[in-house]
């Protein structure tokens, strides 16, 4: 089947599915409007057709050329909305498919908590929003990760694990399962999962020093992921999804925060929950404050970018210029994944960035 076929050739996809019209009745087609440097496209598809071997078929992936040309995060999640009608269509089986399937899926993991990742997954895939509106939706979960399980740890690939961890995380953090958990459901899942935070003896207290000699909390985690090129391809599907370019391979030990603020090396042991000390304690100094748009003249390479109160840091690289934010460089470790080099628009959406600030030494 193919799974989407533009009626005019364009020049630019920079606005893709700015409006998804749904006309869809027992035997009508579904429209869905695309935007193309102010022209609409409409691609139809006949009722059902958006089903392949039973599974939703999301219009667009990765690997597809329009993807690639796409930059901003807000685009590739407006290119995974599915109408609401197609939603309440599909069956329990069909939307958990959806969610395994959906193209920005790793991103949970891009957060420096799998709570945060979990909260921001329920806004950004509707498969996962329509199947926790639903009756039973703990116990599909469940169903799916003890199967998945009981096939064994010697076969499992690194993809596999990955999403079995996925679907630990968004059982275990999601607000209105973890409440009704049973203390063997509860123990299942742990057992299920190579995740660092639901593993009780995971992490050790300890702290850092700013160069001001604030003292600042941190973690000292140890990974769990038994799977051979478990990070590698976990790194590989950020790649592909986000379009950023790997410059560290991911690990459990330290986050964003610490790799901007502390340590810029892979042998970072630090995972930081909080990095205002460095801002309030002097160490630090502001140099722009505003959003995406403001320009970023009195910015130099190293300085530290800050997305709104502490959601993400990140390390701006290149050259000096009068350029909004938006358009410069930035390199910063993504949750327990990999240091990256992007932009300031191609992180995940609840990394706000509504409110930038910059910070230099």
């Amino acid at each position: 089947m193919t799974k989407i076929r533009l009626l005019k050739k364009t020049r630019s996809i920079g606005a893709l599915l700015l409006t998804i019209v749904v006309l869809m009745q027992s035997n009508v087609v579904v429209a869905v409007a695309q935007e193309y440097e102010g022209e609409e496209v409409y691609v139809s598809y006949e009722t059902n057709s958006y089903l392949e071997n039973d599974r939703y078929v999301y219009l667009l992936m990765p690997d597809d050329p329009e993807w690639i040309e796409m930059v901003d995060y807000s685009e590739k999640v407006t290119a995974c909305r599915i109408p609401e009608t197609v939603l309440e269509s599909l069956s329990n089986e069909q939307l958990l498919q959806a969610i395994i399937d959906f193209p920005l899926l790793s991103g949970i993991f891009t957060f420096s908590s799998l709570k945060e990742g979990t909260e921001h997954l329920e806004k950004v895939c509707d498969a996962y929003a329509e199947l926790l509106r639903r009756t039973g939706a703990k116990d599909i979960l469940l169903d799916e990760i003890f199967f998945r399980n009981n096939k064994g740890r010697s076969v499992i690939t690194a993809e596999e694990e990955i999403i079995l961890d996925t679907l630990v995380a968004l059982t275990i953090y999601q607000e209105g399962f973890c409440e009704s958990l049973s203390f063997e459901e509860a123990e299942l899942l742990a057992d299920a999962s190579t995740l660092v935070e639901i593993k009780e003896e995971a992490y050790a207290l300890d702290g850092v020093v700013t160069p001001n000699k604030t003292f600042v909390p941190c973690e000292v985690r140890t990974c769990y992921h038994t799977v051979e090129g478990y990070h590698k391809a976990m790194d590989a599907q950020i790649e592909m999804q986000f379009g950023v370019e790997l410059v560290y391979e991911g690990t459990c030990t330290y986050n964003c925060h610490s790799y901007a603020w502390y340590k810029q090396s892979p042998y970072n042991r630090y995972w930081m929950q909080d990095p205002t000390p460095y801002t309030k304690d002097g160490s630090y100094s502001r140099v722009v404050s505003g959003n995406l748009n403001t320009s970023a003249a009195s910015a130099i390479p190293g300085d530290i970018v800050l997305y709104g109160s502490i959601s993400h840091s990140a390390v701006l690289e290149g050259s000096i210029s009068g350029e909004p934010i938006a358009t410069r460089t930035l390199i910063s470790k993504w949750g327990s994944t990999g240091v990256f080099r992007h932009r300031a628009t191609q992180v995940p959406s609840s990394y706000d960035t509504n409110t930038i600030s910059i910070w230099h030494r």
